[in-house]
């Protein structure tokens, strides 16, 4: 479907990728979906399992779009996830929502381009109603949510290769369970200085590297990351505690690392789980402090309490 057509979509366009066993629409054009068992949408990175099973309803659509849809759930178990999604093929998509991860419901997405790369942050607001919303621009896709459909917050600027695709892209509704089945989702269809920031950084070259930390947008301080290669990959999330003093970390094993940070060095949340090229780089990676401050200077940041050690067997789950 091209854009000259959007003002006509109703959810009886759409289709299933992994039909639910139960699922129905109202009249009020609200769609209703119960997970099957163990459903999910995962390509390789850190648990080495590939899973290409959960339940999106969507629509096929050509050129640049902004989706966005109001979702309710009531997120209990690990990985209970549900939000949007734009899919290329089972090696090539983009999820974004609400996921249950480190014993709350936490606001993240994920970008497989061969592997997946999973971006995570608190969620202030409440998890039984959310919105999301995915906005295409060219090989650019702008993921942004709101708890009231009217403040919008950055949670992910990333590239996606829609001009290397053949097929039109299937944007919709995604709802999994990768633990258990039976979540319940409702979704109505509703078609002091910018960027100043610190935090750590992995270095491999200039086209390739990692940095994570506070970062000043949307009016806030705010915890997020940029994943490069070639290109920016930018994720970002609410900070709930002192942006004045917060701690980050980065964990690599092998060709993916692991940044979790935390405001009191004791409770970890994870940020990012992302793959990261090690192995193919000639030289080693470099490791330290970052800060920037791409619209002015003057920024003063205190670095302390470094720490370098080898990484335990389940960093990811672990404090």
């Amino acid at each position: 479907m091209d854009s000259s057509k959007f003002h006509k979509i109703n959810l009886e366009d759409f289709k299933w990728i992994n039909r639910p066993n139960e699922w129905s629409i109202n009249n009020l054009n609200v769609l209703n979906v119960t997970t099957d068992e163990k459903t999910d949408y995962w390509e390789g990175t850190w648990y080495n399992f590939h899973h290409n099973t959960g339940h999106v309803y969507g629509l096929e659509i050509k050129g640049d779009f902004t989706f966005s849809v109001c979702v309710e759930a009531e997120f209990t178990n690990l990985y209970d996830q549900a939000g949007l999604m734009i899919y290329l093929d089972d090696k090539h998509w983009l999820k974004a929502g609400i996921e249950y991860n480190d014993g709350q419901p936490m606001i993240g997405s994920v970008l497989t381009n061969e592997v997946s790369d999973w971006a995570t942050g608190v969620f202030t607001g409440n998890p039984r109603k959310f919105y999301i919303r995915m906005t295409q621009k060219g090989d650019v896709v702008c993921v942004k949510y709101s708890t009231d459909n009217t403040t919008w917050i950055l949670l992910r600027l990333c590239p996606m290769a829609f001009s290397l695709n053949k097929n039109p892209c299937v944007v919709g509704p995604m709802c999994c369970t990768p633990l258990r089945k039976g979540l319940k989702v409702c979704v109505e269809a509703e078609f002091t200085n910018l960027y100043d920031q610190a935090g750590l950084m992995i270095y491999l070259d200039d086209k390739h590297w990692l940095k994570a930390g506070i970062e000043y947008n949307d009016g806030q301080p705010m915890i997020g990351s940029v994943l490069t290669n070639e290109v920016s990959d930018w994720a970002t999330g609410v900070f709930t505690g002192n942006p004045r003093k917060f701690y980050i970390r980065m964990t690599q094993k092998g060709d993916v690392v692991c940044v979790k940070y935390s405001t009191d060095n004791t409770t970890w949340i994870l940020l990012r789980l992302c793959p990261m090229a090690f192995s193919l780089n000639k030289n080693p990676c470099v490791v330290g402090p970052m800060c920037c401050t791409p619209l002015r200077k003057g920024l003063k940041v205190q670095f302390s309490e470094f720490s370098i050690t080898v990484p335990g067997d389940d960093i990811l789950h672990s404090n």
